[in-house]
């Protein structure tokens, strides 16, 4: 087995613990908490990627990502923009500022996975970011963070312009990776919204997708479950037909 059929197998073992997470009878279990989850998922990028890129276009990204992420959610909180006026709870400690620690390695996270499914793009990854947070807010924003204020229409009690703030920030960060990166032999896909990328991640992007459904499903929001269902199977066959061989 090679080291990156390792860390892909690592990956699916990742998602079949989060689906484990979701059975009723296991869900309260401190080992499949949201905070036990998310360390994995971070110690699960920070692995995957130093593995599959090396250590000197992960650290790249890690700090990129970082840096960008963190500086453009402390202006979210304390601005309302780009995502809208909203308020971490103290769930989500530590805080570096009014942003907790963890949100910038969920950035890295996400970006990574994203990136592994599209290939070499900007507004690819950034659009699959957004589909996922069409799923992640209307959940986690009941406990881990608060809307205060609202500007604009809302999608099931979150600000529209908050997706907007998610594409922004992610096209930011991805252009600016690519930007330093400047990978040699290999043609950036700038303009398309989706390009495929590896079959592997493509399945794990999909199946981590499906796993943030589960949880709209049991508060009782179906409409905003079928909405990312749909939109994560749409995503996953156009990514499957463009995919990088």
């Amino acid at each position: 087995m090679t080291r990156s059929q390792v860390t892909w197998a690592l990956s699916y073992a990742y998602l079949a613990y989060v689906f484990l997470g979701e059975v009723p009878a296991l869900d309260n279990l401190p080992i499949f908490s949201i905070t036990a989850a998310s360390v994995l998922l971070a110690v699960l990028f920070l692995f995957s990627s130093y593995v599959n890129w090396g250590v000197a276009k992960a650290s790249k990204f890690l700090v990129g990502t970082w840096l960008v992420s963190y500086a453009i959610e402390f202006i979210g909180v304390t601005t309302g923009y780009p995502f809208g006026h909203y308020a971490y709870t103290s769930a989500m400690s530590p805080f570096v500022g009014p942003v907790p620690v963890f949100i910038p390695f969920l950035w890295c996270a996400l970006g990574y996975f994203s990136l592994q499914a599209t290939g070499i793009s900007i507004l690819s990854p950034a659009t699959l970011m957004v589909l996922l947070d069409l799923s992640f807010d209307p959940h986690f924003s009941r406990t881990l963070w608060h809307w205060q204020s609202t500007i604009g229409p809302l999608y099931y009690g979150v600000p529209v312009l908050n997706f907007v703030g998610w594409l922004i920030t992610a096209t930011i960060i991805f252009a600016l990776f690519w930007t330093i990166v400047r990978e040699k032999g290999t043609s950036l896909r700038k303009g398309a919204i989706i390009s495929g990328g590896s079959g592997k991640a493509i399945g794990f992007y999909f199946l981590f997708g499906m796993s943030s459904v589960i949880p709209l499903l049991k508060e009782g929001i179906p409409e905003a479950g079928a909405v990312s269902t749909i939109s994560f199977a749409i995503a996953a066959v156009l990514l499957w037909r463009s995919r990088a061989r």
